[in-house]
């Protein structure tokens, strides 16, 4: 190498070492490189692939290229696909090789090939490219047109490059870490006021029934009695919010869910769902109606029976307490897939469906509900009492049971359907059932009180 092309070597490498080493913005690095080393060495084309480990595509996220090119900017690519640019990131040293490409008609390049790494880890590949004159694309072999000096220049860049995009990726995670925590603290600390909100109400209304009664500030036994049952419902309340909390910080090495599944039979759970959800809905008034399979008896689901009917409680229960007016149906039918070499359907899964006519949910809120802690509605002036982590957990333990839940509204004041999708235990009798409308439940719309009479 002579002397002034070593001088503008030293110079273009110094240009680029400068320009990526001042930023932390990835793309700008990876752009700044292919167009100051693609020019600078007169390519005709020089792509940057990213890479983080053998089991991800690489990808193509920065190109310099003369105008007549075709732009490869976002094309991903296989290590099994280009077995060359495996070699290189594999051994971290440079690859010549020649190259056509099929959708630049066929024309030749004479590739280099150089691995970006840090420490011995490679994070990219940067590959450039010399077209090939006409004249000389008919030899058997085609040139290979780098220079070794120009090779020891793009080992330098490479790790001028792979030290920079090692400390860009390192500053994004620190970033991204930052942010983590301040969202945790921000959560933590919405978390602790939702909370004291929560819990004081209850407390305060234990303590008040309770100071009625030490005061003597009661008119007869009877009134008396309906202090301290009111004082018992308030404390329930209050430790099924603190039962809530606790099983929602439970570490997640540690699954909430260490159940024993057993069969449980869908006819029975739902008979237990209506018995435990009647004085509430008897209370407001609400209408109420469960749609089954004719052969419910028949049909077991897999799961645990206590926590699958506290979640369906706890679904049932936020139907109520969304409704004014209207009811809620909820309807069970099992799903059926095709086996291959087997004639007919069979049932593998049972789909429990809870719908109401309440106050529904805005869509932009929907894709939210199941995230930890979330109310559509602020907890300091809500009517609706709650932690915000009822869903998250019904979704944590249906999930532990190999089951699906999903929730639907058209908008607010639409009303909302919630889907729970189990395996069953067994194969079904018959996977067409006629559906059968509970006897001992509502079927005229009208409240389930005069129903009951």
């Amino acid at each position: 190498m002579s002397e002034k092309q070593s001088k503008k070597s030293q110079q273009l490498l110094l240009q680029i070492a400068k320009s990526i080493h001042r930023t932390s913005n990835l793309e700008r690095i990876w752009q700044q490189t292919a167009r100051d080393l693609g020019s600078g060495l007169g390519a005709s084309r020089c792509i940057i692939y990213s890479y983080q480990d053998e089991n991800r595509p690489l990808k193509v996220v920065a190109e310099y290229q003369q105008q007549a090119l075709p732009s490869m900017l976002g094309w991903e690519v296989r290590l099994e696909e280009c077995p060359e640019i495996g070699r290189a990131i594999a051994t971290l040293e440079p690859v010549l090789v020649d190259t056509t490409l099929p959708q630049e008609n066929g024309d030749r390049y004479s590739t280099l090939i150089v691995p970006t790494a840090y420490e011995d880890r490679p994070n990219g590949a940067i590959v450039l490219y010399h077209q090939v004159h006409k004249s000389r694309i008919h030899r058997e072999h085609c040139p290979l047109l780098w220079r070794e000096a120009e090779i020891e220049l793009v080992q330098d860049v490479a790790k001028q490059a792979g030290s920079a995009i090692a400390s860009a990726t390192l500053y994004h995670q620190l970033q991204e870490a930052r942010q983590q925590a301040q969202e945790a603290a921000r959560l933590k600390h919405d978390f602790l006021g939702k909370i004291s909100h929560e819990f004081r109400t209850p407390l305060n209304h234990i303590i008040g029934f309770l100071q009625l009664i030490l005061d003597d500030m009661v008119d007869d036994t009877e009134e008396q009695r309906e202090f301290i049952h009111e004082a018992h419902h308030s404390a329930l309340h209050f430790l099924h919010m603190i039962n809530d909390v606790l099983d929602f910080n439970k570490p997640k090495t540690i699954p909430i869910l260490e159940l024993e599944l057993t069969p449980i039979n869908l006819h029975k759970l739902l008979q237990n769902i209506e018995r435990c959800a009647f004085n509430q809905i008897e209370s407001k008034q609400l209408t109420f109606k469960i749609t089954q399979p004719s052969n419910s008896r028949n049909i077991f689901l897999q799961g645990n029976e206590k926590q699958l009917l506290q979640v369906m409680l706890n679904l049932v229960g936020n139907a109520i307490k969304f409704t004014h007016q209207g009811g809620i149906t909820i309807e069970a039918e099992t799903l059926t897939h095709k086996v291959l070499n087997d004639e007919g359907d069979h049932p593998n899964r049972v789909e429990i469906r809870i719908s109401d006519t309440g106050i529904g949910v805005p869509l932009e809120y929907q894709s939210r509900l199941f995230e930890p802690f979330f109310r559509v509605h602020e907890a300091y002036t809500s009517p609706y009492p709650g932690t915000g982590l009822g869903l998250s957990l019904s979704k944590k333990i249906i999930e532990g049971m190999g089951g699906e839940i999903h929730f639907y509204s058209m908008g607010e004041g639409l009303g909302s359907t919630v889907t729970v999708n189990l395996p069953l235990a067994a194969p079904c009798l018959s996977s067409k059932s006629s559906p059968e409308i509970s006897p001992s439940l509502n079927l005229h719309s009208t409240p389930i009180r005069e129903e009951r009479r």
